[in-house]
């Protein structure tokens, strides 16, 4: 087998335009795309008292 080559922040470059991703251990690690409703959970665990559009629990 041939050895894998490490990755660089060159080839995170080189990525689609919105994939987002990170290097980990050398290899590039592509990101989950979010799901429409985390926000809402990330909202009801950090409040922000400045966004009138979240309702108070």
């Amino acid at each position: 087998m041939r050895p894998r080559s490490t990755a660089t922040i060159e080839d995170l470059y080189h990525l689609p335009e919105n994939a987002k991703a990170e290097l980990v251990d050398g290899e590039i690690a592509e990101a989950e795309p979010a799901v429409p409703h985390w926000r809402m959970a990330v909202n009801d665990l950090f409040p922000d008292p400045k966004n009138p559009f979240i309702l108070p629990a």
